[in-house]
């Protein structure tokens, strides 16, 4: 699991405090750590705004917190000035005196959980591949352990992503997805009228839609739905597009590399130490003696 815990021990203070204070300085506690979860979040938010490069609201919503509570099924901070809106659809962890801020582990459209999807950038790790990688590599497009990036061909979203419409396109386009979903493959048919061929009048031959084809690399030799069938390829490994008189218009859609090991982009703890853990308590605490 990624992420940080944030708990109190309150054995040594209980020594100190009158039947009074008894029962509001573990509800001071409790708002204290929920607060003090939520302003680490918020920190996080912060950071990866500021070292990823345009992160979309699904990024930015990727960690979540479960909240410190009574025994786990009450919550005496919900509600309290100052705790903020609780997260929906996480509660509290069971124990009154331990909040949790953590990478969200619900898997998206493809399987994947945003620790699957981002957790590198925390561990520097290698990331997971995602499914339009998988389903590349069960076709025996991408060669096994080699990741996919965009190449100057593909136009990006506001975000810097790759819209998921193209690589949906692609996937059926190379017939690369499974048997549950084989059905959305494209045919030969289908291709053709995505290519919209047309021969001019002076016999040249005219993409006017699109082709794919794929590049296994400088050197290797093409098969089926390869640039130039039974010739040594010359353009780098990853997916291709063709347009124009005799497709002779060509750009790279997406580029296969090789994996390599990511760092560490930002340190959780280097985060959780620029919260004021200390003044948080010392709030709320005042505020249960007063």
């Amino acid at each position: 699991m990624i992420g940080i815990d944030v708990q109190f021990d309150l054995s040594e203070v209980d020594r100190f405090l009158t039947d009074l204070q008894r029962t509001r300085v573990p509800a001071a506690a409790t708002r204290a750590l929920n607060n003090a979860a939520f302003a680490y979040r918020k920190a996080l938010q912060a950071e990866m705004e500021s070292r990823f490069d345009r992160p979309t609201p699904y990024t930015l919503r990727g960690f979540v917190i479960d909240r410190a509570g009574q025994g786990g099924t009450s919550n005496p901070a919900v509600g309290q000035p100052g705790f903020g809106r609780p997260t929906p659809g996480f509660g509290p962890t069971g124990s009154p005196f331990l909040a949790r801020v953590r990478l969200n582990s619900d898997p998206n459209k493809s399987g994947l959980s945003r620790e699957d999807t981002i957790g590198h950038q925390f561990t520097g790790a290698n990331p997971q591949f995602s499914g339009f990688e998988r389903a590349l590599n069960r076709i025996g497009v991408l060669p096994r352990g080699w990741h996919v990036v965009p190449g100057g061909g593909t136009k990006l979203n506001a975000y810097g992503n790759v819209s998921p419409g193209l690589i949906v396109q692609l996937i059926s386009y190379f017939g690369a997805f499974g048997e549950q979903g084989y059905k959305a493959n494209a045919t030969d048919r289908s291709r053709a009228r995505h290519a919209k061929k047309q021969r001019g009048q002076a016999g040249f031959l005219k993409i006017n839609g699109v082709e794919y084809f794929i590049s296994r690399g400088r050197g290797e030799v093409t098969g089926r739905t390869t640039w130039k069938s039974g010739r040594y390829q010359h353009l780098p490994a990853g997916i291709w597009s063709r347009r124009g008189t005799h497709g002779v218009d060509i750009a790279p859609v997406f580029l296969f590399v090789r994996s390599t090991r990511y760092r560490k982009r930002i340190d959780l703890e280097q985060v959780a130490r620029s919260v004021d853990l200390s003044g948080i308590i010392a709030r709320e605490f005042a505020r249960a003696l007063r």
